[in-house]
């Protein structure tokens, strides 16, 4: 309420692993808002399997219109491999959700995991496609301090080059360069298809859309410089 009055803040994000965990604690914020007429946009990030038809339509009614969900992968053998503990009819129902509520759905996934194939790569390009989330976003696998498979990588000799404690890693049938690559192409492939191409410039207009395909090449040259 103050980041309204007193700031005049119009837009907010949750940044929390899981935001919908607690639904008590979300429909008394959500109520908050409604009850105070806000009329705040707001983001928040959040599991598959803690979201539902009924809470979503209360976070829509309270300005709620984007979720970034962390999948991970769109092969249930890498997911549960992850523990992850969700499936993929999880995953494809809270996209369908937010769609029908009129939430973006922004999910994440990983590329390059150890132990993970090329042909699981394309299952998850896939499965993605048939799903269509609004935004995904391709992420090379970094190996993590204090994780499993940080152990793993160091293990198997699969160090490509460290940042700090992090690792950039090498899986068994990628280097990290193709994995940058690999991003890259399944990024122009997911969203240069029609729809959601389409998608895109109707949500943000045509004069952002060129400014963030400028960006992109941008980010893309210097991925590939620094690689």
């Amino acid at each position: 309420i103050r980041l309204k009055k007193d700031f005049g803040i119009n837009a907010i994000q949750f940044r929390e692993d899981n935001f919908t965990v607690d639904r008590k604690r979300v429909l008394e914020i959500c109520d908050l808002i409604v009850k105070n007429d806000l009329k705040m946009e707001w983001m928040c990030e959040s599991r598959v399997d803690t979201v539902d038809d009924s809470i979503l339509a209360v976070m829509k009614k309270a300005g709620n219109t984007a979720i970034y969900f962390g999948v991970e992968s769109g092969t249930q053998r890498v997911i549960d491999f992850l523990n992850k503990k969700i499936n993929l009819k999880q995953i494809e129902t809270a996209v369908a959700l937010c769609k029908k509520h009129g939430i973006k759905s922004i999910v994440s996934v990983m590329l390059g995991i150890p132990g993970q194939t090329m042909e699981e790569n394309a299952e998850t390009l896939a499965f993605l496609k048939r799903i269509k989330p609004e935004i995904v976003y391709f992420n090379p696998f970094i190996g993590i301090p204090g994780s499993m498979l940080y152990n793993e990588i160091v293990k198997k000799d699969l160090i490509y080059k460290k940042c700090g404690d992090l690792i950039l890693a090498n899986s068994e049938c990628m280097t990290w360069k193709e994995k940058v690559r690999l991003k890259q192409r399944y990024e122009v492939s997911y969203n240069l298809a029609p729809d959601i191409l389409i998608n895109h410039i109707v949500r943000i207009g045509w004069i952002r859309f060129f400014e963030k395909v400028i960006i992109t090449l941008k980010r893309y040259f210097c991925l590939n410089k620094s690689a």
